[in-house]
């Protein structure tokens, strides 16, 4: 199990059958496949979730660019975001993004690539800043949540 930090959220193994901390969501996550990312443990991950239920108010509407295992649109869900986008572009990644929505009992489609999305109040970028800075022009969002550096500071972009 990890604890999310500043946050009501606990990363649970699909096989662990420990109960779920007291005041506290499970999201529940299989076994990564080789190179998915972004299971709970890594701390840019983390941080952007964190920073997620810091500026998140109910009813946001949230696009999750480069999913990865998904658990971004998981949080995104039980925060209470509606609508909630989400795209990834490898397709190994999609497929098992798409285990663990099913998984956590989430009905929503990840679509491939980025072009001709909504507008949405958040984007989570979990795709580093240099790239997310690059694209911020295309993404259509109030704010956009990236990991700033390897140690995961966060920034919150503008759009």
């Amino acid at each position: 199990m990890i604890e999310i930090e500043n946050t009501p959220f606990v990363v649970m193994g699909d096989w662990d059958d420990s109960p779920v901390p007291f005041n506290k969501q499970a999201i529940w996550m299989p076994p990564l496949p080789p190179r998915v990312r972004g299971a709970g443990w890594n701390t840019d991950t983390k941080n952007c979730i964190a920073t997620l239920v810091e500026i998140f108010k109910p009813g946001m509407s949230v696009l999750d660019l480069g999913t990865g295992s998904g658990i971004i649109l998981v949080a995104a869900f039980l925060l209470g975001a509606s609508p909630i986008y989400a795209t990834e572009h490898h397709q190994p990644t999609l497929l098992f993004a798409q285990r663990v929505i099913d998984l956590n009992g989430i009905v929503i489609k990840v679509v491939r690539g980025h072009e001709d999305l909504p507008h949405v109040d958040i984007c989570v970028a979990n795709v580093g800043a240099d790239y997310a800075l690059d694209i911020r022009h295309t993404i259509k969002a109030d704010r956009i949540i990236t990991a700033k550096n390897e140690d995961g500071e966060t920034v919150i972009y503008n759009a």
